[in-house]
């Protein structure tokens, strides 16, 4: 969702009972995929007793998230949207991609606080 929110950046959602509009950023998962996506609402449908259905596009991609979607799929349902970015903090979150993508970061920082735990004096 780059320029708005970037890989890293902590986001808090709200999952409440106020309506979706266009413009919202949302997070939503569509099934078989491991990470949720973070785009923006750019069409809303109330689809009566069908419920909500919406169209997502990243502010920097040229098309709609239509490929995204499920086969066959041309439409978001309320059940697939996670909630809606209503704040974020920035960066923070990279400690946790460092860790990931580099296991041996992650190692030495657990042996470097054990060494902390035995090297206390208590």
């Amino acid at each position: 969702m780059e320029p708005g929110y970037y890989r890293g950046d902590i986001l808090f959602l709200n999952n409440g009972p106020a309506p979706l509009a266009a413009g919202d950023v949302v997070v939503f998962n569509v099934g078989g995929r491991e990470i949720p996506i973070v785009h923006r609402a750019i069409k809303i449908h109330d689809g009566g007793p069908a419920g909500l259905s919406l169209l997502t596009k990243g502010d920097n991609n040229w098309g709609d998230d239509r490929a995204l979607y499920a086969r066959g799929q041309r439409w978001l349902t309320a059940d697939q949207v996670m909630g809606r970015v209503v704040g974020f903090l920035p960066a923070v979150g990279r400690v946790t991609i460092i860790m990931n993508d580099y296991p041996a970061v992650k190692y030495a920082l657990i042996g470097v606080l054990g060494l902390f735990v035995v090297t206390s004096k208590e």
